[in-house]
């Protein structure tokens, strides 16, 4: 969902991937909800993005990671632009 390349991009199968991955980590794991938070974007479905970035960063910061928040903010303020994310 974010690559560089638009023929690499599924917007639709990774939300049905992380969707599992982010089921399967009960909505404990930060990084499987920022990966369906860029699936959402990527789909233009930008108020899920914002919500899922959301809860990750929540997670995030709850975990006392120092690194992965800022990343996280990074990504929030372009799904609030309603831009995807490109890695």
């Amino acid at each position: 969902a974010t690559s560089v390349d638009p023929a690499a991009r599924d917007g639709a199968q990774a939300i049905v991937l992380a969707t599992h991955a982010v089921e399967l980590t009960s909505r404990k794991d930060a990084s499987s909800l920022d990966t369906l938070a860029a699936a959402y974007a990527e789909t233009g479905r930008f108020a899920d993005a914002i919500a899922t970035g959301t809860e990750a960063l929540a997670l995030a910061n709850a975990r006392g990671d120092r690194a992965f928040p800022l990343e996280l903010e990074q990504r929030l303020a372009l799904y609030r632009s309603r831009k995807p994310v490109r890695q």
